[in-house]
């Protein structure tokens, strides 16, 4: 605006209105969410359980296998540098013994799933720590008696049929029905430098047989039949028996 007085020009600036616009808010990002643990579990977690439940049940039945020959060969004066096995004689040895101990009794079975289920806790725990707890608790039990079933499941398929199948061509052979049969008592005859021997089989290696006859243990040579030693056994009373 302008105008005069005084032969003095004044100017007013006048500053138009400033309209700012609106300050625009920060892109929101969405906010991370842990998501809520699942029930099912991912390939690689199962791959992780399986490698590790496969890894803990070979080296158990190595173990099993390796301390039940040497109880066993101890009692009749074998020494363990006499004999060697392979890995596969020790997990078939160790897998019987396991067997036998899991159907031996309630209590073994209930020991047997205790061990089966306490690693397979370890690792839901480890890997699924964000799912509810009943879940986990379901998940080790599916889990659990699914291992149960995958390592006692060659007995119910492959042994007790193979069992059933030599009682019954046993029977046959020895002329009695096949359902009078439970189980064979066997005697074995070993070829040696005097002769046939006959008695039961306690090792026999690609080396040595070891047999035993009434209260002698003989250790036989697998390639000529030599008698390389006898082991005489004397009976060892308990303290309560001993003096009766």
């Amino acid at each position: 605006m302008f105008w005069t007085k005084d032969k003095t020009i004044r100017v007013e600036l006048v500053s138009p209105p400033i309209v700012l616009p609106a300050s625009a808010e920060p892109p929101k990002y969405p906010e991370s969410v842990k998501p809520a643990g699942g029930f099912m579990i991912s390939l690689d977690q199962f791959l992780k359980i399986a490698a590790v439940m496969v890894a803990v049940v070979n080296t158990a039945l190595l173990v099993l296998g390796y301390m039940r020959y040497v109880g066993m060969l101890q009692q009749f004066g074998i020494s363990r540098t006499e004999v060697s096995f392979s890995l596969s004689d020790l997990l078939s040895f160790g897998y019987i013994g396991f067997l036998n101990m899991t159907f031996s009794g309630q209590v073994a079975v209930a020991a047997v799933c205790s061990v089966i289920t306490l690693p397979v806790m370890a690792l839901v725990i480890r890997l699924k720590h964000d799912m509810n707890s009943f879940l986990q608790y379901i998940l080790v039990w599916v889990i659990s008696m699914g291992l149960f079933f995958v390592i006692t499941g060659p007995y119910w398929i492959a042994y007790n049929p193979g069992k059933q199948a030599a009682l019954k061509l046993a029977a046959k052979a020895l002329n009695i029905e096949e359902y009078q049969l439970s189980e064979l008592k066997t005697e074995h005859e070993v070829s040696t430098e005097n002769g046939f021997l006959a008695g039961y089989i306690v090792l026999a290696t690609p080396d040595f047989t070891f047999l035993l006859k009434e209260a002698v243990l003989y250790k036989i040579s697998a390639s000529d039949g030599k008698i390389l030693r006898k082991t005489n056994l004397h009976p060892k009373l308990k303290p309560e028996h001993a003096s009766k």
